[in-house]
């Protein structure tokens, strides 16, 4: 089951087509109702008019949207694609000078909302439209959509800095959707489990293929919540989901793997991090049936840029306590090494930075010149990112990633990977995840500290930092190490630095 995808216009005709050969299909399952096709269309017909009626809606740069777990923030952004517009999801949790801020780089007057009425927005600073009548009349605005043209703008989650917009083209999505298809097998009968917010890169790839291959779609309404995803694992059959590390990694912490495996799913892609090595092994132990892929890119070039489906021989490798392959690069997604003196590494097994090149790179941050210059170039006549992250690869051309530019600071004149600490600590069966930071105390004087969220509750300090002077260098073992409740995540289920130190800076914590 799979389709090449032409142009973007085309992408549309199928859109109509699946709506009009089958309206009663259901296309989209949140909290609230399940969506037909024709549920669907008539909203997004709602959403274009009230879209239309706000003044000066074809000059903004992109139409800001409220989103939250509901088929409401689907509609609305197909509303925008149907216009020409390009639109911009935009977490409703996020505090109101954040919010402000998107909405002002987007010269936007109003926000649209896809909430349902009962995410709660209440915010009359605002201007937040949201459709009142129903429509039906559902008309595509061009007969062009040229690969360069804005299709969506993303906010990144600014957790470690200033939060950037990433434009994304047509051609950027048309790229991922062909490169994607040739990877993985898509079947009559699968259905998508949406645990990621409509505000992060990685949903894009649920909500287009919905619309590509007329996939019905779950949206979880609390991705946070094991055993309701379970639930609706079940309930909707669902044989497919494309999430954070974190969001598979706690069906083992709640013991849950072992109904999971008795469901449906029976593919599971990780991509937006590091995916413990043990947590992998466990999974594989206890879910043999399920294939497990290893996914990376950065939104910067559109969702993600390699994968690779684990097997026995990856096995090894995890029980080294490393992380198995992101895949090879292929024509639809190039992707190479360079030194710190930029120049492209041949040899197998040398670290470099990754460079990715071609049609998935998109065009560029919103308003930010400088950073373009800075992370955006040209290698033969084609467009390149720089991405920051560091990796090397075998002599059969499989990438590994090793961590990141900006996770390598100095501690006492000596370079340290704050990724390297996070895995050996992952060894430890008692260690659910961790994150490794340093701690500025004054002007002259920085410390290495470690928070860790353990599976047990008798967790030793002092055992783990004698275990972690036995294999790591004296420099690299951290200072102090905590001991939360839980590792604060971000919206886009990732682990939060900031929410971590805040919590230890309240003490909310074991040392």
């Amino acid at each position: 089951m799979s389709k090449k995808n032409n142009g973007f216009r085309s992408l549309i005709l199928n859109i109509l087509e699946y709506s009009s050969s089958n309206p009663k299909q259901i296309i989209i399952t949140d909290k609230w109702k399940k969506w037909t096709w024709n549920d669907l269309m008539i909203k997004t017909a709602s959403y274009t008019h009230i879209l239309k009626k706000q003044p000066k809606y074809d000059s903004i740069i992109g139409v800001p949207i409220l989103v939250g777990r509901s088929g409401n923030s689907i509609a609305a952004m197909l509303s925008c694609i149907f216009s020409g517009l390009p639109f911009s999801p935009i977490n409703y949790k996020q505090p109101e000078i954040r919010l402000k801020k998107f909405q002002k780089s987007l010269h936007s007057n109003f926000i649209l909302s896809g909430l349902h009425e009962s995410e709660v927005f209440s915010d009359k600073s605002f201007n937040l439209v949201f459709p009142t009548a129903e429509y039906t009349e559902n008309q595509i605005c061009s007969d062009s959509f040229p690969s360069e043209k804005l299709l969506y703008i993303l906010f990144t989650s600014g957790s470690t800095g200033e939060p950037k917009g990433v434009l994304c083209s047509c051609g950027n999505i048309l790229n991922y959707l062909n490169w994607s298809s040739s990877h993985l097998d898509w079947r009559e009968n699968d259905v998508i489990g949406c645990g990621t917010q409509f505000s992060f890169d990685l949903s894009m790839s649920d909500i287009f293929y919905m619309f590509s291959l007329n996939i019905p779609l779950v949206i979880f309404p609390e991705p946070s919540n094991p055993l309701d995803i379970l639930q609706r694992i079940n309930e909707n059959k669902i044989t497919h989901i494309f999430s954070v590390p974190t969001l598979f990694s706690q069906f083992l912490y709640s013991d849950l793997i072992e109904k999971l495996s008795k469901t449906k799913l029976r593919r599971m892609m990780s991509a937006g991090g590091f995916f413990p090595h043990n947590h992998m092994l466990e999974l594989i132990r206890k879910f043999p049936n399920l294939d497990i892929y290893n996914s990376w890119g950065p939104t910067e070039t559109t969702i993600i840029n390699s994968i690779h489906k684990i097997t026995k021989n990856d096995i090894k490798i995890l029980n080294k306590g490393n992380y198995p392959s992101i895949g090879k690069p292929d024509s639809l997604m190039p992707f190479f090494l360079i030194n710190d003196k930029n120049e492209v590494i041949s040899k197998p097994n040398e670290i470099g930075e990754i460079v990715v090149l071609g049609n998935s790179v998109t065009l560029g941050y919103l308003n930010a010149d400088e950073e373009n210059d800075l992370k955006y170039s040209t290698y033969e006549k084609k467009r390149a990112f720089h991405t920051g992250d560091l990796g090397y690869k075998d002599s059969e051309e499989n990438f590994f990633m090793v961590g990141r530019k900006d996770s390598q600071v100095k501690i006492f004149g000596y370079r340290v990977d704050l990724n390297e600490i996070e895995k050996v600590l992952a060894k430890l069966e008692n260690v659910y995840l961790s994150i490794a930071f340093v701690q500025n105390l004054n002007e002259s004087n920085d410390e290495l500290w470690v928070a860790i969220e353990s599976r047990n509750s008798n967790f030793s300090i002092f055992s783990t930092k004698k275990y972690l002077r036995t294999q790591l260098p004296h420099y690299m073992v951290p200072k102090r190490i905590f001991i939360l409740p839980k590792i604060p995540l971000n919206e886009n289920g990732k682990p939060d630095i900031n929410k971590a130190k805040a919590l230890i800076n309240k003490g909310i914590i074991q040392n």
